[in-house]
């Protein structure tokens, strides 16, 4: 058989084996140009198959997506297996939905590259390729479809033509929410939708990016001081109190050197997604570059020094106790990663973020795994019944290779039964949960707990609940903070409580920090405690135990359920 016979013979069975996983297949030559397509082509980019034939892979992307594209054919490159990323594609209707992208380079096989994208329904927020999604209450663009607008204006705007990019934080926006009945609330949004559309580029590049939170394309010109001013009167007049809420600002100049830069776009996503992801809005602007040049150097430099420390395992592991809530007695400690400021992001949530963004959250994980795993060999006695939880984000379930490690790591180690919590974090989407749930159903014949963590910070969390059958809820701590303000709050988190015990699941509140919100969870039958209240993360556990407000629990047993720590 010659060589070019045996590649179509491998490409048959290449797309005999995809197809029943992906939607769409493409074969790329070493240089990464399309010399295959298969599947709904048509569907998803509007352009037949064989129209796609000597394109460039990375053309075909979204222009926010290039430079992951990039990244991940240089991975394939060095062997390793492209998976647990999704792309965005563009097509003649616009931008897709997030497609989870499998995919190889065969060096046997002239070095061509087989890669299989695949989208799952429901799990888009987009509602047609050539809409951008819409925030429902303010009517404005939300947090993705300002992405992709000024990251598309980045890749095909004319260098000539000036804008600036302005960010708005109003940093007591959700206590004048509390305020206000449901339709002063939409009234007021409806009105800072509108004073900010009438400041925008063609009057709709405005949009909504969080809560409290907004983001504005406008012209060189515009007044931001006004505009900053102009909405904090309309959040004043609408608050019965009359405080209302101050308005913060950051201008970024769409300097002529970022047009067509995919480094300065990779530094756009990155800084719009901390910018809205962030769960506390003080000093949010602080540290904001005044070009997006510059916030893409920025990005550059942060990206090399998270890589560096995921290698380096450069970073602390502490733990805090998750308690009984009547008895105080300790059921496991969560393991939390410090990192150093020399990384870059300041916190540990905007490490994790970063990492989900740029592709390094498996590696990261695994990294935290494997130091937590030398820890406890060399800190406790392998028959020692001290249980520690372990965070996993979402993104890292769905990768192959990290379930393949993992496996690998605790067959190696069985004294490890019964002494690990894995706690699946809602940072990013899980993009196949009712295949996750393979997953997590294998730790726990092993003997290995599963929990939900940050139940209640996402839409998603009952779409999990539903398909992942674990053995821990952890209700998020902000939502813990305000269920205990909100009127119906505490019928709520009962409900929750009694939904939970239905499915013989335990269910644990985070951020305890007074004693008020103990009382709360224990009046709403939460089972378990976290927070601040019984001490921050430490790496002492005897620091830790010996710390314990025992006051705090009348009915507390003395810490001989769990064999304590040498």
């Amino acid at each position: 058989m010659s060589p070019l016979s045996a590649l179509r013979v491998e490409r048959d069975r290449f797309v005999a084996l995809a197809f029943s996983w992906a939607d769409l297949l493409f074969e790329l030559d070493p240089d990464g140009r399309i010399v295959y397509a298969a599947g709904a082509v048509e569907p998803f980019l509007g352009r037949k198959n064989e129209a796609l034939v000597g394109e460039s892979i990375e053309k075909l992307a979204a222009p926010a997506e290039r430079g992951l594209l990039t990244e991940l054919l240089a991975s394939a490159r060095k062997r390793e297996r492209i998976e647990g990323v999704s792309v965005r594609l563009l097509g003649e209707r616009g931008v897709t939905p997030p497609l989870a992208i499998a995919g190889y380079q065969l060096h046997d096989l002239n070095g061509h590259f087989f890669l299989g994208l695949r989208y799952s329904a429901g799990k888009s927020r987009t509602s047609g390729f050539g809409r951008r999604p819409r925030d429902e209450e303010s009517g404005l663009i939300d947090g993705d479809g300002f992405i992709d607008m000024v990251t598309s204006y980045l890749a095909e705007g004319e260098s000539d033509d000036s804008r600036a990019m302005s960010l708005l934080v109003l940093p007591r926006f959700d206590d004048l929410r509390s305020r206000l009945v449901d339709a002063a609330e939409k009234e007021l949004l409806v009105a800072i939708g509108a004073c900010l559309k009438e400041n925008s580029v063609n009057g709709e590049a405005a949009a909504r990016l969080a809560s409290d939170r907004f983001g504005v394309m406008h012209g060189p010109d515009t007044d931001v001081d006004a505009l900053r001013a102009q909405i904090a009167t309309l959040t004043k007049k609408a608050d019965p109190l009359n405080q209302g809420s101050p308005v913060e600002t950051a201008t970024i100049d769409v300097d002529a050197e970022a047009i067509g830069d995919e480094q300065a776009i990779r530094g756009v996503v990155y800084t719009l997604n901390r910018f809205r992801n962030l769960r506390s809005s003080d000093h949010i602007l602080d540290g904001l570059s005044n070009s997006i040049s510059a916030l893409a150097r920025r990005a550059a430099d942060d990206l090399s020094r998270l890589r560096d420390m995921i290698n380096r395992q450069d970073f602390e592991i502490h733990f805090q106790p998750v308690l009984n809530v009547r008895s105080g007695a300790v059921n496991y400690y969560e393991t939390l990663s410090r990192v150093s400021s020399e990384y870059g992001a300041q916190s540990i949530y905007e490490q994790v973020t970063f990492a989900e963004e740029t592709g390094l959250i498996t590696a990261f994980d695994l990294a935290v795994l494997q130091k937590l795993l030398k820890w406890m060999e060399s800190n406790t006695p392998r028959n020692a019944k001290t249980c520690f939880g372990i965070n996993v984000s979402g993104q890292s379930v769905g990768s192959l290779s990290y379930l393949a490690q993992v496996d690998r790591l605790l067959k190696a180690s069985p004294w490890l039964r019964g002494r690990l919590l894995f706690e699946i974090t809602e940072s990013a989407r899980i993009s196949d949960p009712r295949s996750t749930n393979g997953f997590v159903q294998r730790l726990r014949e092993q003997g290995f707990r599963v929990a939900l963590d940050d139940f209640g910070a996402g839409a998603a969390n009952f779409e999990y609940l539903a398909n992942l059958e674990v053995d821990m809820i952890k209700l998020d701590g902000h939502s813990v903070i305000a269920a205990t303000k909100a009127r119906h709050g505490r019928a709520f988190v009962k409900a929750l409580v009694a939904f939970a015990r239905e499915m013989s699941v335990g269910i644990a509140a985070e951020m305890i920090e007074d004693e008020s919100v103990l009382e709360f969870a224990r009046d709403c039958g939460v089972q378990f405690v976290q927070g601040y209240l019984f001490g921050k993360p430490r790496r002492d556990l005897k620091a830790i135990q010996e710390g314990l407000p025992n006051q705090l629990f009348p009915e507390r047993l003395k810490f001989n359920s769990r064999a304590a720590p040498r």
